[in-house]
């Protein structure tokens, strides 16, 4: 017969085992699948949708591209953002479009989680094979920042806000030019570049946090993600981050909150037909791989001490 105290030990570890599969679930704060029904208006439906931060809709907000019906600020160089074949088509036609989520990221599950990730997977990226063409994300933006990103590229000279420094940071391979455009808003970004590289940075630097030619990771699709630990949202607060293609990490290091409590979450993009991208998702830090090894190794205890004591 098992004694009250191993009862204790197998019920503990149940109920352990049980809060971590809840606390994983829960750990989504916003995901889009895209899994919708074609349309040039990404806003049209809320299908795919894993919405635990009240984003509601219109879930996403578009500062730039041709895109009229999504409201984006119409340019001789935009190109549109629809919903394709269950994918968020970015840049489509010649040119660079963006969006954002209609949310700003400083939720207090995250700073009770100690940190927060994001994860995108582009999936089409390969019309023009250059490092100023790709897909991204951005973290670490006001409102005002977010609704003022413009063209991804930006011409030698033109002083207008980017989203990110991902695909003209460096001029087409002339550092000398890379002060006329260093003009990024986000607070952190990471792209997949049609080179096969990735690239990050924190808002105009680049050379410090992120690798001047970026790192070829052998392919332009796939996933690109990111962990953050956050300890508040402060201006000057320290973020340290860890970035990852398919899942196997890249390099790290750590940025400053440019603003306090402006952590709105954007995509862009820029290629001469299309980046295609799928999967985003951002969402608590996963649980760490301690607790996990702890409560296995506590239930293998306790069975193994039941088995003694039974033989």
């Amino acid at each position: 017969m098992i004694g009250n105290k191993w009862r204790v030990w197998f019920v503990a570890g149940g109920v352990m085992l049980a809060a971590l599969a809840g606390s994983t679930h829960a750990a989504t704060i916003f995901a889009d699948s895209f899994d919708r029904p074609d349309n040039e208006e990404i806003n049209a439906s809320t299908v795919g949708i894993t919405d635990n931060a009240g984003v509601g809709s219109p879930a996403y907000s578009l500062p730039y591209g041709n895109d009229n019906t999504n409201g984006g600020a119409p340019s001789s160089d935009g190109g549109d953002t629809d919903i394709v074949s269950n994918q968020l088509g970015v840049a489509i036609g010649s040119g660079t479009s963006n969006a954002y989520v209609n949310h700003n990221f400083v939720d207090p599950s995250i700073l009770t989680a100690g940190g927060f990730s994001v994860s995108l997977e582009v999936t089409a990226n390969s019309s023009q094979t250059a490092a100023a063409f790709g897909g991204a994300f951005a973290i670490g933006m006001s409102m005002a920042e977010a609704d003022s990103a413009g063209d991804a590229f930006n011409p030698t000279g033109s002083t207008a806000p980017k989203m990110t420094e991902a695909f003209n940071v460096f001029n087409n391979g002339n550092p000398s030019n890379d002060a006329l455009n260093d003009v990024g808003i986000s607070d952190f970004w990471l792209a997949l570049r049609a080179n096969n590289t990735i690239a990050w940075g924190s808002g105009d630097i680049t050379v410090a946090d992120g690798p001047v030619a970026g790192i070829d990771v052998g392919a332009n699709t796939g996933t690109i993600s990111a962990d953050f630990s956050v300890t508040d949202f402060n201006a000057g607060s320290t973020v340290g981050y860890t970035v990852f293609f398919n899942g196997v990490a890249q390099g790290s290091g750590t940025f400053q909150w440019s603003g306090t409590n402006e952590n709105y979450i954007g995509l862009d993009a820029r290629q001469s037909q299309r980046v295609l991208l799928d999967n985003f998702n951002v969402s608590l830090v996963p649980e760490p791989q301690s607790v996990v090894l702890c409560i296995l190794m506590l239930c293998a205890g306790a069975t193994g001490a039941v088995r003694r004591r039974l033989g």
